[in-house]
This record gives C-alpha cells, structure tokens and sequence, in this order.
C-alpha cells in the first residue's frame, strides 16, 4: 500500500478481499476509504427490479446515487468474504451481506451468500456486478409483502 492507498501490487484476489474488509469496515462504523480502491470510470451493476438495481457510472454516482439511497434505509452491516475464484483481471465471489434497516429489520439474516463479479484495470476495482437477493432487498429494505406468482405446486385454486 502507498499512503494514497494505491495497490498496484495486489492481485486481483486480495484487491477484491480488501475492498471487502474495508465496505464491512464502513457498515459496521468503523473509518475506511474504499473509493481509493476504485477506478474513477467504475461501472457498478446492481442485478434486479429493486429499487436499488440499475448501474451506476464512476465514483461521484457510486457515492451520491447508490450509497446515498442505501444509506436512508440501511443503518448498519457487515460483509464478509467467502469465497473467490478467477484468473487474471477478472473475479467471481461469494460474499455474505447482512444489514439492518433503520426500522430494525435484518436483511439476509440466514447469510445466504450473494454472488459478485468484479473487473480489475489497472491496479484498481473497473467493475463489479452485484447479484443480490431481490426479494430480500423488497421486503427487509423496503417493507413490501412478497406474493407468490403460482399456487402450491402449480396448481391454480388449490388451497
């Protein structure tokens, strides 16, 4: 690490892994800087229909669009590391993301792992794409009831 907290001598495994350690150290109220960890022109992609989803270009739109709404429903988490694999510039995870919301909720309380995706350019983090839990995100984040699409096994009117 330089004291900018450059890491052009990370691979790709333990620049995703630091990146973790310091988002789970901002969830849980501790100081860390995981913006230095990113490349200015990030695509960020959030997978799904929740009000959160969508992408998100470069870390000015990271930090006032998408960590901005996140923050006015979520008041603490963490986030952990599972598991990692890739080769070269490009990762695939596991991560466990567990949240409460500011009415007390508990996101992903079981821990169900989320995958993620993320690109390395350059000694810094060019893209990730997040895979979450969507009905999770619905109902614990924003408080919708989750409604089945189809009866008990397939059945139409059967009780």
């Amino acid at each position: 690490f330089t004291p900018l907290g450059v890491t052009m001598h990370m691979n790709a495994s333990e620049l995703v892994a630091e990146f973790v350690r310091r988002i789970d150290a901002v969830l849980s109220g501790g100081m860390a800087d995981p913006y230095s960890l990113l490349n200015d022109n990030i695509i960020v992609t959030i997978i799904g229909t929740t009000p959160l989803s969508g992408s998100y270009f470069g870390v000015e739109e990271l930090r006032q669009i998408l960590v901005a709404t996140a923050a006015l429903r979520i008041r603490s988490g963490r986030v952990r590391l599972l598991d990692s694999l890739g080769e070269g510039d490009k990762l695939g995870a596991f991560l466990e993301v567990k949240a409460e919301t500011r009415d007390g909720k508990i996101y992903n309380a079981a821990g169900d792992p989320s995958g993620c995706f993320f690109r390395i350019c350059d000694g810094r983090i060019a893209e990730i794409r997040f895979y979450p839990d969507t009905t999770q995100v619905e109902t614990q984040l924003y408080g919708r009831a989750f409604v089945p699409s189809a009866a008990p096994h397939g059945e139409i009117g059967h009780s």
